[in-house]
């Protein structure tokens, strides 16, 4: 039996994917204290919201899903973000399926997560990010 050596996650490359994903949702959410919630529509099927659940001095969490009244819940994205502002870095915590993800996995592993989870994670995020900021119609709902 050949030996593998163990998956190492190249950071250089999520800590771009991270800073890209900053600067494009820092475009998207401009007033983060008193911001609840933006809604994007790409069309009347093709519906996201971006939602913040926890505000502090430096960092938030966010919800980003997809609300899509034509497509069954299990088929509609939903990411948990966290948003660092002092290190301007935003990066997947949590995805609908994955509690936590870790920075990387055995392969093969019990629920066949990919090796580089947290980076595909993030790549998906970005993807998303830029769709909205491209597409979407932004309905910001603010805190009263």
């Amino acid at each position: 039996m050949a030996f593998t050596p163990k998956y190492v996650p190249d950071l250089n490359q999520l800590m771009a994917i991270c800073e890209q994903n900053y600067f494009i949702l820092q475009r998207l959410v401009r007033d983060w204290e008193h911001l609840a919630e933006l809604r994007f529509e790409a069309s009347s099927q093709l519906q996201y919201r971006i939602k913040v659940l926890t505000c502090a001095k430096y960092t938030n969490e966010v919800e980003i899903r997809q609300l899509s009244p034509s497509l069954p819940a299990i088929l509609q994205p939903e990411l948990v973000l966290r948003v660092y502002h002092d290190a301007q870095v935003c990066e997947v915590i949590k995805n609908k399926n994955i509690a936590r993800i870790a920075p990387s996995y055995d392969y093969p592993n019990e629920k066949m997560h990919q090796k580089d989870e947290k980076t595909q994670n993030n790549i998906f995020l970005n993807d998303w990010l830029k769709f909205c900021l491209e597409q979407g119609m932004a309905h910001p709902v603010q805190l009263a």
